[in-house]
């Protein structure tokens, strides 16, 4: 079976594949073809990628699942699609290592099912709060669902194509890449995330007279603490303001470093589930994918980069 992991090299991380280091190079293209792998494969880049929504299956009608996410219309990643994609690359190159990216983008029959799970921003354009395309990360019932689809898709991959796998790539959030928005919206308001945000004060409080005594507001407590008016936010970007104010602005950076935190939380809670699945078939892969943007990753490096259940190329 085909053994990928990483090793320091002089100090640098390095890739290797059946314990031969590897530069890791790869091609990707939204539509492979077979010219495609054997062109790359005759200058010896054997590493490609492909790309799909994460299929956790179809309607409950038996409509084929459908994706919208305000970007590209990706295929679904069903065992089918995943087995034709192989067999296109393969026949172009037979020595072919495959990173297939899933991207975690819940179909349109399950967002019409949970309205109360998708994100909720505020449109700064249109100053008011509106129901986003994407499920909160912290959804309980997109997590278990999106958990299960890894999981069966990890397990078919392996028993299928085992060989010429090399590694896994997911994402949750906007494009796929885990930011909550690409601009223009403040984030993130929805009933899940506050749920996770009074949790996440508890540990880190303790109390209510702690809380109350950071955040200035003699009347919140751990029960009912609400995320900042978005308003507030938008008079800092009217006065050209950068740096929130951290004797009268605490509510606003606990907001900020939670948001940091619950999507490093996704991220590491995404590569459990592939390494998961993957130890109980003892296999040793690759988990990867994208993540440190200026606008998601605010003080959540730590949970990411330190974390044992992700290896990040």
């Amino acid at each position: 079976m085909l053994k990928v992991n990483v090793k320091p090299v002089n100090g640098v991380p390095t890739i290797f594949i059946n314990d031969k280091p590897s530069t890791g190079a790869m091609y990707w293209r939204g539509k492979m073809s077979a010219k495609d792998s054997k062109l790359f494969g005759d200058v010896g880049v054997n590493c490609y990628s492909i790309n799909s929504q994460l299929w956790i299956g179809d309607a409950p009608d038996g409509t084929p699942a459908e994706y919208y996410d305000g970007f590209l219309p990706f295929p679904a990643g069903t065992p089918q699609r995943i087995d034709e994609e192989m067999e296109v690359i393969l026949s172009g190159n037979p020595n072919a290592l495959v990173m297939p990216r899933f991207r975690v983008i819940a179909p349109l029959w399950w967002t019409a099912q949970h309205p109360d799970d998708m994100m909720l921003n505020y449109d700064i354009q249109k100053c008011c709060l509106r129901r986003g395309l994407l499920p909160a990360v912290d959804s309980p019932a997109w997590m278990d669902a999106a958990a299960k689809g890894l999981a069966d898709i990890v397990r078919h991959c392996e028993e299928k194509w085992g060989d010429h796998i090399m590694a896994y790539h997911t994402g949750m959030g906007c494009c796929a890449e885990h930011t909550y928005s690409w601009g223009g919206a403040i984030a993130e308001y929805s009933t899940p995330h506050l749920v996770h945000f009074r949790q996440w004060l508890r540990e880190k409080y303790g109390s209510d007279e702690a809380l109350q005594a950071a955040w200035g507001q003699k009347d919140v407590t751990l029960e009912n603490a609400i995320f900042p008016e978005p308003g507030r936010y938008l008079e800092y970007l009217t006065k050209g303001r950068v740096f929130l104010d951290v004797e009268h602005d605490t509510d606003m950076i606990d907001q900020q470093l939670f948001n940091s935190y619950a999507m490093a939380k996704a991220v590491t809670f995404q590569a459990k589930v592939v390494k998961d699945t993957l130890r109980q078939m003892g296999h040793e892969k690759l988990y990867c994918t994208f993540y440190g943007y200026i606008n998601s990753s605010s003080g959540g490096f730590g949970k990411v980069g330190h974390g044992h259940d992700g290896q990040y190329i």
